[in-house]
């Protein structure tokens, strides 16, 4: 239920777009997400959210929740993993283990859902934000991804050849032992570690974007972007 006002004392001053009262209550607001800054581009807009996201103390502003689904859609899945890149031409790049759940779905069916989720203070003011986007899942040549593999961190190279993604573990004691020799026979022997045949990466064509804004006491705003036939976008702003 909410709290009833006594008098119009109670409600407080009026700057902008924002009430502002001794109660943190009391405080309301209506966010603006300003496209036209961006010329109406959503890439130009998600760069913008994202490098500032970057700047912030999040930790890992390039994870992304990414949905898939079987071909009879029965079967829906959605994890975290990592953006890697953002393609010169607007794709959004992921990389996994080819035999995981997610592969074998995007195998049957290439539709997927992303969203990446932002919340962190800016000047003292509390800052969220959300980014969907729906698209098309392309599997990528090993030559467009090697050099991102290549720039991954030792314990990501040594986990893309130890495990297999979702497969049952039997002895983690055994599992450590795999482990520590492919470890040493890198740090020890110098043996490198080659890009193993599962490893892939998949780029994702946006077809929808939408972003969610907002502020500590302010009502967010929204903006979805269409891509069009032409490769244009169409967009509107709709109610959060």
């Amino acid at each position: 239920m909410c709290s009833k006002i006594e008098s119009e004392t109670d409600i407080g001053k009026v700057d902008g777009d924002k009430v502002y009262t001794q109660n943190d209550d009391l405080q309301s607001g209506l966010a603006y997400i300003d496209v036209k800054e961006y010329d109406y581009d959503p890439i130009k807009l998600f760069k913008s959210w994202f490098e500032e996201a970057k700047g912030s103390d999040l930790v890992m502003p390039n994870a992304a929740c990414l949905a898939t689904a079987s071909r009879d859609g029965q079967q829906v899945t959605a994890r975290h993993l990592l953006l890697r890149k953002l393609d010169n031409d607007n794709g959004f790049i992921i990389m996994t283990d080819k035999r995981s759940k997610k592969c074998k779905h995007l195998a049957e069916n290439p539709n997927v859902s992303m969203a990446f989720l932002w919340n962190y203070k800016k000047d003292g003011e509390i800052i969220s934000r959300q980014v969907r986007i729906d698209g098309i899942a392309e599997e990528l040549d090993k030559s467009d991804y090697i050099e991102l593999y290549e720039d991954q961190p030792l314990y990501c190279k040594v986990r893309a050849h130890l495990c297999h993604q979702g497969k049952v573990i039997d002895n983690w004691n055994e599992l450590k032992l795999k482990h520590d020799i492919l470890y040493n026979n890198f740090v020890e022997e110098g043996k490198v570690l080659e890009m193993p045949d599962h490893f892939v990466a998949y780029k994702v064509h946006p077809k929808m974007i939408e972003f969610y804004g907002t502020t500590e006491y302010e009502i967010a705003d929204r903006a979805m972007f269409l891509l069009q036939e032409d490769s244009s976008w169409l967009w509107k702003r709709i109610a959060a």
